[in-house]
């Protein structure tokens, strides 16, 4: 059984047709990267697939049921957001950020118990983040704060995590750990990711790392194509989906002994 299958999944805003005809699934250890311009239907995927929008059909599934059916709190058992961007009006120090993780799991008049106060200090230590803990989530940089929400996220220990741009606006060094610490959510953890992205090279790098990885190139609210990154991202795709000449560069990364790739444009 996929922990996602989205079946046939269309959705419109008045009369305006956002997506069409969408196909896919997730299973256990697998990561799913959505690709596609600006304004393609992304983040609009992401919002059926959570529940933000309300469906009509038998479109989307979560380990087997159908999400209509599917009450909040035991979504929220079942999948995680992480989104591009967070802002914290209030001074909350990290550990009670990603303590809000355990909501699902906390009575309506509850509190964390010791059981949640050691899972939020577990995830922390995971993440190499649990000096972090004491600090205001307002006052760390933007890759820190991206790992505090990856720790909010894990908290919830759900199988899913759905991640909207997990890297955006950071720079290169937080990049690379950001995309660290997604492997190794795969890989340590079995954990699956659904992650739109505007970076091809990020499906690249996961292949090149051994990770069960496959992805759904998007225009104008369809999938154009869907398979492994080897296989589908090459200059003819690019070219269709962003309208940019580029050149994939492929050579041997000794480390992983697999043929890796790289994308540069070819600009004119």
């Amino acid at each position: 059984m996929q922990l996602l299958e989205v079946n046939d999944l269309s959705f419109t805003y008045g009369n305006h047709e956002v997506l069409k005809n969408i196909d896919l699934s997730i299973g256990a250890g697998e990561v799913l990267c959505i690709l596609g311009p600006n304004g393609c239907g992304k983040t609009t995927l992401l919002d059926c697939i959570l529940g933000v929008h309300r469906l009509a059909g038998l479109q989307v599934y979560l380990n087997g049921q159908l999400l209509q059916n599917i009450n909040v709190k035991e979504k929220a058992k079942l999948v995680s957001y992480i989104p591009q961007k967070h802002k914290e009006s209030f001074p909350y120090r990290v550990k009670e950020i990603v303590v809000m993780g355990r909501a699902p799991y906390i009575s309506g008049f509850g509190a964390p118990k010791k059981e949640d106060q050691e899972i939020v200090y577990n995830v922390l230590k995971s993440l190499n983040i649990e000096a972090f803990a004491e600090k205001i989530y307002s006052r760390l940089s933007g890759g820190e704060a991206q790992l505090v929400m990856i720790a909010r996220a894990l908290a919830q220990e759900t199988d899913l995590l759905v991640m909207d741009e997990p890297t955006a606006a950071l720079d290169f060094k937080n990049e690379g750990i950001i995309l660290s610490n997604i492997i190794k959510l795969v890989k340590d953890q079995n954990k699956s990711i659904l992650m739109a992205t505007h970076f091809p090279n990020h499906a690249f790098q996961l292949e090149s790392y051994g990770v069960s990885v496959k992805v759904a190139m998007m225009k104008d609210g369809e999938i154009k194509y869907y398979g492994k990154p080897s296989e589908v991202i090459n200059e003819k795709t690019i070219q269709d989906i962003y309208g940019v000449k580029t050149q994939i560069i492929r050579y041997n990364n000794k480390k992983t002994k697999v043929v890796q790739h790289s994308i540069v444009s070819t600009l004119e």
